[in-house]
């Protein structure tokens, strides 16, 4: 568990009012993941970046990241059937940073 900073604090309150804000990154690559693959990429990167394998909690003294309940598999969606319009309908779904965590990847 660490504590939240107030950069975190402040981008929270401001959901309410501008909604999630996030960054989504495609690569088209040649080459094809398996889920497995990209699970491992995944757990590496949380393991570099802990704070993504953690939801925000708001506290009435000090907001902070704690470890989400879910599996980390949870962050990873696979469509291996080109399922363009689920695969996008899974990306644009809002993201509640004290149910989820504030990464997700997904994979076409």
């Amino acid at each position: 568990m660490s504590t939240a900073q107030l950069v975190d604090a402040s981008l929270f309150g401001s959901f309410d009012r501008y909604g999630d804000l996030g960054v989504h990154g495609v690569l088209d690559l040649r080459r094809s993941f398996s889920r497995d693959e990209i699970l491992r990429a995944v757990r590496a990167t949380v393991a570099d970046f802990p704070v993504l394998g953690c939801v925000y909690e708001a506290g009435f003294l000090r907001d902070r990241w704690v470890p989400a309940g879910e599996p980390l598999s949870a962050m990873v969606h696979v469509e291996e059937h080109g399922n363009l319009a689920a695969a996008e309908a899974w990306t644009r779904r809002p993201l509640d940073p004290t149910r989820e965590r504030p990464l997700r990847v997904v994979l076409v």
